[in-house]
């Protein structure tokens, strides 16, 4: 005979057997609870029941934690980035807590702490633990009823940048760029504005995926995992042809060599809160400027849905006057 509980609000069914080990589940009623647990032990009488227990709720985060970043993780594109956020998570004191004790009340404690490091930091690590424990319930047959992430408030999600690059600023950037990081940051720098390119796209590039007779760069390691022909500009075509081809690289610099740099490009020129992935946004936005419709822009930035896309895109009201003034049709006189 099946033994049923009451569990906090909810109800868990166990049924224990000599010939199979221990099986549980909860319900959100002890109705549903009998019910399940009849059914499974008909199945034990006719010598039907096939076992297909999965995971039990009485596991700490940490062990669900450390079994994701085993199995699932290394297949991410960003794997390095998770993994570093996910071994971090695992010596917080929620990772102790058990998953079947595991309440919104404790989440909302640990969100309010990571508030303390940013609002997308406590964002990205909720979303991070829902999707840990949705994957556990989903393929690893985690007995639990409901996600406890799902019941938390998250922090709503920064407000897309806005910063543009000015005229000024560019000129400054080109006046002292010449010559550092071995000659490469300049044109980095100016591929990032006219392709719209990623820095790890720009860093990844290889001469033999350069076809400047069509006009286009091939990128197979982009964000999303999946290759991206990417049409370059007049201006972007001159940079690359004025390259030397010394490397396989078309920009033989190192990522950490870049972010240096950078930063100590931006801080000789004096520029204020401007980082290189503002060149991206100012890129996409440019191409807007240029006429360039919404697929078009999407094709160079490798954007999947419009709404990622117009979080990169800052139109100048003034340019796009410009264009409003040049395409005016002429309003229809009364009769």
């Amino acid at each position: 005979m099946a033994t049923i509980r009451k569990r906090g609000l909810r109800y868990q069914a166990i049924i224990r057997r000599n010939e199979h080990a221990p099986i549980a589940r909860t319900f959100a009623n002890r109705a549903d609870a009998q019910q399940w647990a009849r059914g499974i032990e008909r199945e034990m009488d006719l010598g039907t029941f096939r076992s297909n227990q999965g995971m039990s709720a009485d596991i700490l985060l940490r062990e669900l934690l450390a079994r994701y970043v085993s199995e699932i993780t290394p297949r991410k594109k960003g794997h390095v980035q998770e993994a570093y956020r996910i071994n971090r998570l695992m010596l917080s004191d929620l990772a102790s807590r058990n998953l079947k004790d595991l309440s919104p009340s404790d989440l909302a404690r640990f969100r309010d702490e990571r508030l303390k490091s940013g609002t997308e930091a406590a964002r990205y690590d909720l979303v991070l633990i829902q999707g840990v424990i949705n994957t556990a319930m989903r393929e690893w047959g985690l007995d639990l009823q409901q996600n406890p992430v799902t019941r938390v408030t998250k922090p709503k999600p920064v407000r897309a940048r806005e910063r543009r690059l000015t005229d000024s600023e560019l000129t400054s950037i080109v006046e002292r760029a010449h010559g550092r990081c071995g000659g490469v940051l300049l044109p980095t720098i100016l591929l990032a504005i006219q392709t719209g390119m990623r820095r790890s796209e720009l860093l990844s590039m290889t001469w033999a995926n350069v076809a400047l007779a069509m006009g286009t760069v091939t990128l197979a390691d982009t964000k999303n995992g999946k290759p991206r022909t990417v049409p370059l500009t007049s201006e972007a075509i001159q940079i690359l042809s004025d390259l030397p081809r010394d490397t396989s690289n078309v920009l033989p610099i190192s990522a950490n060599a870049l972010a240096l740099g950078w930063k100590r490009l931006v801080r000789t020129c004096g520029i204020v809160d401007l980082r290189f992935h503002d060149l991206r946004h100012e890129a996409i936005s440019r191409f807007f400027e240029m006429g360039l419709n919404v697929p078009e822009v999407a094709l160079i930035s490798g954007h999947k849905t419009p709404s990622q896309l117009f979080r990169y895109t800052n139109l100048k009201a003034d340019l796009v006057g410009e264009k409003l003034r040049r395409s005016t049709v002429p309003a229809p006189r009364a009769a």
